[in-house]
């Protein structure tokens, strides 16, 4: 865009101001959208995808919804034009009704929809091919060389019908188009744009063109006051690129027309419109006070030329004043010294605090955790001893009795009775056997405690099943002693009743010599040890149990204080830190200070030579005032009243077409079809082919 040229160079700055506040209203016009603190009942969001083939002419238009369930609503109006129309992020589905709404079940989702259309955009695109100034098709130009033009034409028909100075007209959609594509510096160099960049990188040229097609038509400019510089004004419509090409070939361009091109923002809260030509009247006003003002300086000047020697004598006391607050600064600066050495080594020492307290903290969660796995091996311990005992006891029991029969057997023998060699051997044989079964259970018995006892210390599950296995063969031991005292029974009883002779007595005799010989009856008998021992293990591990669960609960109590430590300890240390850190700030401020005390007395210093020299200045400015007095007369007769002539006539209807413009942006808000009441954007995107051999 040129800028404005005058020959009044007041005049010609404004003028530019107007023509920048103009293309920022092309650009951002249409951003505005729908007023703010409107709520609308959805928000659909539009992008229209436009393949073309290499002259810019379309082939297919697809448009993307996107419908924004803000409200999260199980169900959504819409309205839509489409025709094959896909969910493509969903499996929502839709109703259309007969008036051609259509109505999404969301269940709360946003909606994402393609289908296609054959409505013209409102944005055409046309691409020219030129070779040292002869027009060609893509086709013909293709692996041709020589001095290559690119030109891009965009026209907009999109028009909205809108109040300009009260009165309907028809006024163009502001949108702005953005054309990219890249060409290779190996088939490509001298490259040239006219509205827009081209950038060099590598292997290949970016080019990146803008447009603003059916604007200035809508600025109406040749009517205004500005028609005289509407030839240096240039809002452009097409885009031109000019190169040097060898074997022309040109991948696919994008071109990208939005009229959202500032997202959000309403232009009038950049640019108060409304204000400008109160302004240049206000800058009439404002001059002539100026100049009022100007006269009512020179005559401060004379005053505070005569008020000066006041002074003079005010900066000598301040010097001394300095002085004495700088010697009051060295002392508190060695002071801040000392509390910062202090405090960090209540720092450091706080830290080394709060990393014990962390390392016993961590212990002692140990601990508990061993704690809860002793109680649970001590529980599983309790319940074997107990069966243990219980075993025990009844074999205790089983032997006592065979014992008693064995004494009754042979009181009888000695009463008269006879034995018979055949029951002598079976009952023999029967004590052979419960002999073997009570070493068996004594055997098992020993290594079922010490497979509890095992288990129960480490919870290894090998232990854990080993206990099992032994608590298994216990019991089949026990069984077999069971059988075995009750056959030795019977045999007993039946030698004592079917022989009273002597050889069954000795027999007898011989069975209780055996038992006695063992140690195992009375009182202090090994039997009633086992029954001692047994019932001993079962109280102890009982015991073992309840002082485990114990130790478990005492040390989470433990775990509990050990955390609260440390998390004590952590914040005294934060605290130490901030201490030490708000020393070090102290003693660096102090420094600070001092060394600004130092500057401050040096600078005192020179105030008071610079008294003088600044006497002598104020009385050439009392001289240069008078000056600016008469200076200002001439500025506002021959400056300012000029300017208020010309733009007072012209800013009002500028400003109300900018306006225009902004209404058109805000009524074009969907190409496809929006429901009633939602807010709606549009923005599309122009695909070209590429131009291969």
């Amino acid at each position: 865009m040129k800028h404005i040229k005058t020959g009044n160079k007041h005049i010609g700055h404004s003028y530019r101001k107007i023509a920048v506040l103009t293309a920022l209203a092309v650009a951002g016009a249409s951003a505005v959208g729908a007023p703010a603190g409107t709520v609308y009942a959805a928000e659909k969001e539009e992008t229209v995808y436009v393949k073309a083939d290499a002259d810019g002419a379309a082939k297919s238009v697809i448009v993307s919804d996107w419908l924004k369930n803000t409200e999260g609503s199980a169900t959504v109006d819409d309205a839509s034009e489409l025709q094959g129309i896909e969910n493509v992020k969903g499996k929502e589905s839709y109703t259309a009704k007969s008036d051609g709404s259509l109505v999404w079940q969301a269940d709360g989702n946003d909606i994402y929809y393609q289908g296609t259309t054959d409505k013209q955009v409102p944005v055409d695109v046309k691409i020219t091919y030129m070779l040292d100034g002869k027009e060609m098709s893509a086709k013909e130009i293709v692996g041709k060389s020589g001095k290559v033009t690119i030109r891009f034409d965009y026209t907009n028909r999109a028009k909205e019908k809108v109040s300009v100075g009260g009165k309907e007209e028809n006024v163009t959609v502001p949108f702005t188009v953005l054309t990219g594509m890249m060409l290779p510096t190996d088939s490509f160099s001298n490259v040239t744009v006219d509205n827009g960049r081209c950038i060099s990188e590598g292997s290949r040229n970016i080019i990146v063109g803008y447009a603003f097609p059916g604007v200035s038509e809508s600025l109406d400019i040749d009517s205004s006051l500005l028609k005289e510089k509407a030839d240096e004004i240039t809002i452009p419509e097409s885009m031109t690129i000019t190169a040097d090409t060898t074997d022309f070939e040109m991948g696919t361009t994008m071109t990208f027309v939005s009229d959202g091109f500032l997202g959000d923002q309403d232009l009038s809260e950049m640019f108060d419109f409304n204000s400008l030509e109160s302004s240049i009247d206000e800058l009439g006003k404002a001059s002539g006070k100026l100049k009022e003002g100007s006269g009512e300086l020179n005559s401060g000047i004379i005053t505070l030329q005569n008020s000066f020697s006041k002074y003079q004598a005010g900066e000598s006391q301040l010097r001394k004043g300095i002085e004495q607050s700088k010697n009051g600064v060295d002392q508190l600066d060695g002071g801040s010294n000392d509390l910062k050495k202090g405090t960090k080594d209540l720092s450091d020492g706080a830290g080394t605090l709060a990393s014990g307290a962390q390392t016993l903290s961590q212990g002692t969660k140990d601990l508990q955790a061993g704690a809860e796995k002793s109680a649970a091996g001590a529980a599983e311990l309790s319940t074997g001893a107990k069966g243990l005992n219980e075993g025990v006891q009844a074999l205790a029991s089983g032997i006592e009795g065979m014992y008693a029969t064995v004494s009754s057997a042979m009181a009888d023998y000695e009463a008269g009775a006879n034995a018979e060699p055949a029951a002598e051997q079976a009952y023999a044989q029967a004590m052979a056997a419960l002999q073997a079964a009570a070493g068996d259970v004594n055997t098992k018995a020993t290594a079922m405690a010490q497979a509890g006892a095992q288990a129960g210390a480490t919870q290894d599950p090998a232990d854990q099943a080993a206990f099992a296995s032994a608590q298994q063969a216990y019991a089949q031991s026990m069984a077999a002693l069971q059988a075995a005292a009750e056959n030795a029974n019977v045999a007993a009883q039946a030698l004592a009743q079917a022989s009273g002779a002597k050889g069954a007595y000795e027999a007898l005799s011989s069975v209780k010599s055996g038992i006695d010989a063992q140690g195992l009856m009375g009182e202090g008998g090994k039997l009633a040890q086992l029954k001692a021992g047994a019932s001993g293990l079962a109280d102890g591990a009982d015991a073992l149990s309840s002082g485990t669960e114990a130790l478990a609960a005492g040390s989470k109590s433990v775990t509990a204080g050990a955390q609260n430590v440390a998390d004590g300890a952590s914040k005294v240390a934060d605290g130490a830190g901030k201490v030490a850190g708000g020393s070090e700030t102290l003693a660096n401020g102090v420094s600070a200070l001092k060394a600004g005390s130092d500057q401050l007395a040096g600078g005192a210093a020179a105030l008071d030579d610079g008294a003088g020299q600044l006497a002598a200045g104020i009385a050439k400015l009392a001289a240069g005032s008078d000056e600016l007095a008469k200076g200002m007369t001439q500025f506002d007769e021959e400056g300012i009243g000029r300017l208020e002539d010309v733009f007072g006539k012209d800013v009002p209807r500028l400003t109300d077409r900018i306006r225009a413009m902004q209404k058109a942006a805000e009524s074009y808000t969907t190409f496809s079809g929006l429901s009633e009441g939602a807010k709606g954007s549009v923005k599309f995107i122009i695909e070209t082919e590429e131009v291969r051999k």
